[in-house]
């Protein structure tokens, strides 16, 4: 592993230890009453009295807040993966595009989720009427801290992809000088592809067509495959929000939660976000073009007779 690379890990796995340290952490919130001191936070709150118990939502802020930092944590340890070279242990290098560039859209997603929750948070606080006011604690301005940092590894990561010092990871053609005849594209880009389409498939039936049904990709045997998704992460998107200003205006005595379906469209509108991404990415380097034309052009060898 290349010196940039390590760098580029290290910073992930700092922020994801962090975002498991706030996660457990009922240092987000302290209410000093007459009767007792209270620590909350996102899953636990504590008192000197009845100690410890889990946090049950009570509200759409709790819910958002939670959601999105769960898809912070999944968006960093993401971008931890990539940065491991398992594309050469795979023996299959050219599948994916450019691992840098990959790693600083996940480091960025992550950094906005943490910033979408800690404006959620203080938004939520500064509403609390109570007679004693209260007081952000320590954990979050850690998310705070790691808001910052994940942008910082987004923007190191770029510039790693802007001055190519991870390498590409994009190579489309065979560059072995014993090869004399076009290399067929080997069937593990495809068994990759198809495994996808399968994990998409169970996520989602929203594409479903007289062609191919998934997020990722729609196929048909007149215009062959085209990356699709972008549709499907705006109208979950909308879907969510207009869900969570509904329910927050509603001005009943016991005020709704939201339960695992809003939850799972979350998660789904997110994933659809980091597809249509994902898709753009692979679609700008032209894989699936080498993918659908059944085989890798080779280089040309020099005239041995020259």
């Amino acid at each position: 592993m290349s010196l940039h690379r390590a760098i580029g890990f290290s910073l992930s796995f700092i922020h994801i230890v962090l975002l498991f340290i706030v996660h457990a952490s009922h240092g987000w919130m302290m209410t000093d009453s007459q009767v007792d001191e209270y620590h909350a936070g996102l899953w636990t709150i504590c008192s000197e009295k009845f100690g410890c118990k889990p946090l049950r939502p009570h509200d759409v802020h709790l819910d958002l807040m939670r959601s999105f930092m769960v898809l912070a944590t999944l968006a960093s340890v993401s971008a931890m993966l990539w940065t491991v070279e398992w594309d050469h242990i795979i023996h299959c290098n050219y599948c994916f595009p450019p691992k840098s560039l990959i790693t600083s859209i996940f480091n960025f997603l992550a950094g906005i989720f943490v910033l979408v929750a800690v404006v959620v948070f203080h938004i939520k606080v500064n509403q609390l009427s109570t007679t004693v006011p209260p007081s952000k604690k320590w954990a979050f301005y850690l998310s705070c801290g790691i808001c910052i940092l994940c942008f910082l590894a987004g923007i190191y990561n770029f510039l790693c992809y802007k001055f190519s010092v991870w390498g590409t990871g994009t190579s489309t053609t065979h560059v072995g000088p014993d090869i004399e005849t076009p290399v067929l594209l080997p069937e593990r880009h495809n068994a990759i592809s198809n495994r996808v389409h399968l994990a998409w498939v169970l996520m989602s039936f929203e594409d479903v067509d007289h062609f191919v049904i998934g997020l990722w990709l729609l196929c048909s045997d007149k215009y062959g495959c085209q990356p699709t998704g972008t549709r499907d992460a705006i109208c979950s998107l909308i879907a969510v929000v207009v869900f969570g200003v509904q329910v927050d205006r509603k001005s009943d005595s016991a005020h709704p939660s939201g339960k695992f379906a809003f939850y799972l469209s979350c998660f789904t509108s997110a994933f659809s976000f980091l597809a249509a991404v994902y898709n753009g990415l692979v679609h700008k380097f032209s894989l699936w073009e080498v993918a659908s034309s059944g085989r890798v052009e080779d280089t040309q060898k020099p005239d041995e007779t020259a």
